[in-house]
């Protein structure tokens, strides 16, 4: 077995080791540089997805809708919204054009007046939820013109503007999810390939033995690549259950903002929670081939 397939083997029972690895101090401290990263990679990852979703279904549910709002004048005029909604109704684009009721605006409106809901006598304009035939494009300022010849001061909200921003808001948070990954994997990797060249300084006469006694360098390498690999598994594990706490703490603390929809919620689907679970075992896989591959080359320069 050559080359990065001793990885394979590193779970194979061993009954001993030439090398007191477990010995070392960087070994412990790595135990926890591992935990951390682990845990910042959990969280970034599970913002990057719910970030993601969220912003799958705001599209979903901005994109083929419009919302018409009445001014509280026009509303004062029960005639003003009748006519508001034959015109939508005629219009070939329009699947549907429904008044919002009183109850519903202050559904709406909850996240910032609070759950008591809306007074009788507070005037609020009148909102009609328009949607349109799946793939049928409308020309809003035209509408808003026609409507306006109905009802003056009526407004048109086609979500372009807000939705276009909130995508690139989403865009711009995933991108720095990922970066945060990224930039914690080679932290990881940096880490790690100081803590195994710290233990080959201090392995180096029981190294120099190995080879006198015709050890090979790989199998030097997979005694290091077997013991970063326990290292990485147990820290990563320790980090990963860190997240798993931290999300449902957040979950706790931050139930009413969650409630009312002004945060998304972190709730990843199968595929979602599948990449969650594998980060630990990513980050075990990556302290293993780092140790294996430092260890090849710092022995290789010693040739």
């Amino acid at each position: 077995m050559t080359g990065f397939g001793g990885l394979f083997a590193l779970l194979s029972p061993r009954t001993g080791s030439a090398l007191q690895l477990r010995r070392s101090e960087s070994r412990l401290r790595l135990d926890w540089i591992v935990a951390a990263m682990t845990f910042l990679a959990t969280l970034a990852l599970l913002g990057a997805l719910t970030v993601g979703k969220q912003a799958g279904q705001w599209r979903d549910g901005l994109r083929g809708s419009l919302t018409i709002e009445l001014p509280v004048t026009a509303t004062a005029d029960p005639q003003s919204l009748d006519k508001v909604l034959a015109l939508l109704r005629a219009e070939p684009a329009v699947a549907r054009a429904e008044p919002l009721s009183r109850a519903r605006v202050a559904e709406l409106l909850a996240p910032w007046l609070g759950t008591a809901g809306l007074s009788e006598t507070l005037p609020v304009p009148q909102l009609i939820d328009v949607a349109l035939i799946p793939g049928a494009r409308i020309d809003a300022a035209s509408l808003s013109q026609r409507l306006a010849a109905v009802a003056p001061g009526i407004t048109v909200d086609d979500h372009g503007r807000w939705l276009n921003e909130l995508l690139r808001l989403a865009t711009l948070a995933t991108l720095v999810a990922v970066a945060i990954v990224v930039i914690v994997t080679l932290a990881a990797v940096i880490a790690v390939t100081l803590s195994t060249r710290a233990g080959l300084a201090l392995q180096q006469q029981a190294i120099g033995l190995l080879h006198l006694i015709g050890a090979e360098d790989r199998y030097i390498a997979h005694e290091f690549a077997r013991d970063a690999l326990t290292v990485g598994l147990r820290g990563g594990l320790v980090g990963f259950a860190t997240a798993v706490l931290t999300i449902i703490g957040l979950f706790v603390l931050g139930g009413s903002a969650l409630e009312f929809g002004l945060l998304p919620r972190p709730a990843p689907g199968p595929l979602a929670f599948i990449l969650l679970t594998v980060v630990p075992l990513a980050a075990a896989a990556l302290c293993a081939l780092t140790a294996w591959v430092t260890v090849v080359l710092d022995l290789r320069q010693r040739i």
